[in-house]
């Protein structure tokens, strides 16, 4: 990837790449277009995966999930185990919900089916804050317990796990998130940084992006989005500076976008809008 000024000023680098920051669809000369919107206006939160489908949880911890034509395909409501706090679309077809309530992670099929199950409690796991699909669709997890990043299989027998990282880094890790992108596993803590592992679970090194509780990759090659306020960012570690990706306007601090190629959804004033280009 080129230099990130050159980079924003190429069409070619969002259309190659991910979800453009886009221009306003009022603008007849926008080469960006809004495919669809939908209402959201008690929508908690959304996350998407790599065919354009949107998971949308209500209040009632209901999990509503569209198609790519922003039409309603199913929907996904398990009250017994408290609160949905984490979906992860990293693999389309197996979906991963985390319940912190009950220690609980679900996997669901493509029609949100439940297909799978982790008990963390009953195998063991007393506090575990954050949990991801590994790329062999096993279970990644943090246990604060003990300090360690841990991958299990569904008897709950641990895999691979990395060092004490108490003991590693010298300070006690907060996480709030937690992606496993092929051969590195990223987890954040907000007063930390990224803290990046390779597959078998070891530390490599630490990515200096403080405040940050939820971020995207999209491929493994390291490119990290997040954003703060209304702003989104994109922080590649072959550039040494993030930079700030241009919108299609303001909208407001409690905006949420997410990434895709080629595309952008916006969450913003109870609606949900997917961008393209032309």
């Amino acid at each position: 990837m080129r230099n990130l000024v050159s980079i924003l000023k190429c069409l070619g680098f969002w259309a190659m790449l991910l979800g453009t920051p886009l221009v306003a669809p009022a603008q007849t000369d926008s080469v960006w277009v809004q495919k669809w919107a939908i209402p959201a206006s008690d929508v908690q939160f959304f996350f998407t995966d790599h065919l354009l489908q949107s998971y949308l949880l209500t209040p009632a911890q209901e999990l509503i999930k569209y198609g790519p034509d922003g039409v309603e395909q199913f929907r996904y409501n398990n009250r017994r185990l408290g609160t949905l706090a984490r979906v992860d679309a990293s693999n389309a077809f197996n979906l991963l919900l985390y319940y912190p309530d009950y220690q609980t992670a679900l996997t669901l099929d493509r029609t949100l089916n439940k297909t799978g199950e982790w008990s963390l409690l009953s195998f063991g796991f007393l506090s575990v804050p954050v949990v991801a699909t590994s790329a062999d669709n096993q279970l990644w997890l943090y246990d604060a317990a003990d300090q360690r990043l841990k991958k299990i299989g569904a008897d709950g027998v641990v895999l691979v796990q990395s060092d004490n990282l108490m003991q590693v880094l010298g300070y006690s890790l907060q996480p709030a998130c937690l992606l496993d992108r092929g051969n590195l596993i990223y987890l954040s803590d907000p007063a930390r940084g990224i803290i990046v592992f390779d597959a078998i679970g070891q530390y490599h090194y630490t990515i200096p992006l403080l405040e940050i509780a939820d971020f995207q990759m999209l491929h493994e090659d390291g490119v990290i989005y997040h954003q703060k306020e209304g702003v989104l960012w994109q922080h590649d570690p072959r550039i040494p500076q993030s930079g700030v990706l241009p919108l299609p306007g303001l909208f407001g601090p409690k905006a949420r976008f997410q990434v895709q190629r080629g595309h952008l959804f916006v969450l913003s004033e109870g609606v949900l809008r997917l961008f393209s280009l032309k």
